[in-house]
């Protein structure tokens, strides 16, 4: 497995951007996440986080410059266990509990289309209703 080192991270969020949420929780979804997408992006490319708020929603994304993930494959890629087409050593469980965690959230979280790889998207409210 190549080095993370190879990979650049290019951050666009908005420092005034929150949500009540659990610290934590929402660290183990990222970690995922940047982990996942440095894994996958190609070698000298970069991975990019952007947020953005939207009304009463934040929206933060979460894009490589990656193989991506077939449409066919998008809604199973949160299941436990599943890998897509990749055979790197991951567990499948990443996705999942970042579902979880997300879903805990009274939010969501996507593949959305890209042309230029992977583009996970995160919809969290900024005061989740309990």
């Amino acid at each position: 497995m190549r080095s993370r080192a190879d990979i650049a991270f290019a951050v666009n969020i908005a420092s005034t951007l929150t949500v009540e949420a659990d610290e934590a929780r929402l660290h183990q979804v990222f970690a995922n996440l940047l982990d996942n997408a440095a894994r996958h992006a190609p070698t000298g490319s970069t991975v990019e986080v952007a947020g953005r708020q939207l009304g009463d929603t934040v929206v933060l994304d979460v894009a490589d410059e990656g193989p991506g993930i077939a449409p066919a494959e998008r809604a199973r890629i949160f299941e436990r266990f599943t890998r897509g087409g990749s055979r790197d050593g991951g567990t499948g469980l990443g996705l999942a509990i970042a579902q979880w965690v997300i879903n805990l959230h009274a939010g969501d979280i996507d593949v959305v289309d890209d042309p230029h790889g992977c583009r996970i998207r995160i919809r969290l409210p900024v005061h989740p209703t309990h």
